[in-house]
């Protein structure tokens, strides 16, 4: 990690001193006395107005990319954090690390495997190459006339479409020789462990890339967004040109922005230092005639209001999705993290997406009632018909504690017309907790692979449970926690101080315990039965809702992965809340109860270490 570190810091001295001598060539070529004067009368409407398509295309990038994750289902705020942090990554590091952030991010925001999303990643990035195709085929009528190294250009951007093109017919017609293809080279360079570890990888990849060919129709709509972020390209690039006095035909303005966009593909100086004003010269004065002192101001203003424009809203989606800058800048420089994923490592608990082994891993979902007679056939019903398509095989323990209102009668009917449902019936109300843990008892001794929990009282969606199991069952985490604060989780119909008093008490607890889980208290949740079975049950020391607190602790302090997925909290229709005083109460009770707990097993731990050490 720290040589990885060393080289693109290495990488960004030697990009930024490149930077500095094409920022000389680019001097010398323009008369920077005009170039002044030109920024002198700078037209603030104009500079201000355009970063309005300047953002706008990249918005309308995202949406494409959210499209092509079909069937996945990531949310509109997401795609575009993730985008634009990605962006701005590649905008700023001499390698094309945002791409494969974009997958990374997504693996961490919605548990969506790395080779499953890094398929549209390429299909997106394919999509910016179409333009180019596109006015290639319309040049005749535009009226241009274009010299030999912009014919070499477009030329090699046909050639990479069409490259492109033939490996996904090949992926469509031949799945197995489009694998060979793909992983023959592999077999002679990399060793056997490193050709295990990628493979699988590849064959995800190759999946995807087939599953969106055959939708032509999801295409085409990828094809409209395309055409109208060049579209906003265009406009961008119109109002800059108009900001420094410059009027430059739509023609000229459509191609030059596309094929100027189209040099930085590959690999860039950090932060385009000097490349950007020297092709931007290149390609609108030397290529279309347009008046150098004009480019040259355009750039020079354009380039450092792009800059602030990507980093205040890279910054600010860093924030909604909960990252520091510092993190997400090595997740972009570290290949090792996609590296890992199609490698299991039963030791390793940090990182990749590891497909579980062994067994078939029957999922049950454990939903705990206590007067609960008018919702529990609803959410029943709502359940098995997620499940039975996501999950065939799965059970649904309805764990009633005797209650008054004839609940347990009603899950005995359901469990009698359904033989997924079980019911475990307890005369003794001990609280939430308890029944929680009596559920996971049954359950693990019955087998179950993974286990989930969730509220009888409709509050939490059971169309969610199918994005719960998935990046648990991936292999992507080893607790999936139903999160109402991460980005794209909502709460419909709380008053303000309800809102206030749930985020509060979600703060109290992950300030106390040090753990950056933003849901802490939050009770749909999708463990792997290793996570019960490794964080002893049976002492567990809360009963009410901090139980939930202190799973999620217990597991993250026993190295289990934990990822929130966000979700839509609704209130309860029908029924009465469970809530009251003493129950939170307990809660802030417990909360700093929990953290000397676990400092006291940390402790025992580092005596039995040295113990063990003396004894040797």
């Amino acid at each position: 990690m720290i040589t990885r570190r060393r080289t693109v810091a290495f990488r960004t001295g030697v990009g930024l001193c490149a930077g500095a001598i094409l920022i000389v060539a680019f001097v010398q070529l323009v008369d920077m006395g005009a170039v002044y004067a030109r920024l002198s009368n700078l037209s603030v409407g104009f500079a201000l107005l355009c970063s309005v398509p300047f953002l706008g295309a990249y918005v309308v990038r995202a949406l494409r990319w959210r499209l092509l994750l079909r069937p996945d289902e990531v949310s509109v705020p997401t795609a575009v954090a993730v985008y634009q942090v990605a962006t701005f990554l590649n905008w700023l590091l001499p390698v094309r690390g945002g791409e494969l952030a974009k997958s990374l991010l997504l693996r961490r925001s919605n548990g969506i495997p790395v080779s499953r999303s890094l398929a549209t990643v390429t299909m997106d990035k394919a999509m910016d190459l179409v333009p180019a195709v596109a006015l290639i085929a319309v040049l005749p009528f535009a009226g241009l006339q274009l010299s030999g190294s912009l014919w070499a250009l477009l030329l090699s951007a046909l050639a990479v479409v069409v490259l492109g093109s033939l490996v996904l017919v090949l992926a469509a017609w031949r799945r197995d020789l489009a694998l060979s293809v793909l992983t023959r080279p592999m077999a002679k360079m990399l060793p056997s462990v490193a050709r295990e570890r990628v493979e699988p990888f590849i064959v995800q990849f190759v999946d995807t890339l087939r599953a969106l060919v055959r939708q032509p129709r999801l295409l085409s709509v990828a094809a409209v967004y395309t055409a109208v972020a060049v579209a906003l390209d265009a406009l961008f690039c119109l109002l800059a040109f108009r900001a420094v006095g410059v009027s430059v035909s739509l023609p000229v303005v459509l191609y030059g922005y596309t094929f100027f966009n189209l040099a930085f593909i590959l690999p860039t100086l950090p932060g385009q230092v000097g490349s950007n004003e020297l092709i931007g010269l290149l390609i609108f004065a030397g290529l279309f005639g347009v008046d150098s002192a004009g480019v040259g101001a355009m750039f020079l203003f354009s380039h450092p209001w792009n800059a602030v424009l990507m980093t205040v809203s890279a910054l600010v989606c860093l924030g909604v999705m909960g990252l520091s800058l510092r993190s997400t800048l090595s997740l972009a420089a570290d290949s090792d993290e996609v590296r890992k994923e199609p490698h299991e490592d039963p030791d390793h608990r940090t990182g990749g997406c590891p497909m579980r082994r062994g067994g078939e891993h029957v999922p049950w979902v454990v939903l705990p009632t206590f007067n609960e007679a008018e919702n529990l056939e609803r959410i029943v019903a709502a359940i098995a018909a997620v499940l039975e398509h996501e999950a065939p095989g799965f059970r649904l323990l309805v764990v009633d504690d005797d209650s008054p209102d004839g609940t347990g009668k009603i899950a005995d009917r359901l469990a009698a017309a359904n033989a997924a449902v079980e019911v475990l019936h307890r005369s003794e109300r001990e609280g939430l907790g308890r029944a929680y843990v009596a559920g996971f008892r049954h359950a693990l001794a019955r087998g179950a692979g993974y286990v989930m929990e969730m509220d009888a009282d409709g509050s939490h969606d059971p169309r969610d449970l199918a994005r719960l199991l998935r990046p648990v069952r991936d292999g992507c985490a080893d607790l999936a926690l139903g999160s109402r604060y991460v980005n794209g989780g909502q709460i419909a119909a709380w008053s303000i101080a309800r809102r206030a008093t749930s985020r509060g008490g979600c703060w109290y607890a992950r300030k106390v315990l040090g753990i950056d889980v933003r849901d802490l208290t939050g009770g749909f949740k999708c463990f792997a039965a290793e996570v019960l079975q490794g964080i002893d049950l049976a002492n567990l020391r809360s009963s009410g809702y901090a139980f939930q607190v202190e799973l999620t602790y217990r597991a993250a302090c026993a190295g289990f992965r934990v990822q929130e997925v966000p979700i839509s909290f609704h209130d309860r229709e029908y029924g009465a809340s469970k809530m009251s005083w003493r129950i939170g109460l307990e809660a802030a009770l417990v909360v700093p109860q929990l953290r000397r707990d676990a400092r006291s097993r940390e402790r025992g731990r580092a005596v039995e270490r040295r113990l063990t050490i003396q004894q040797s």
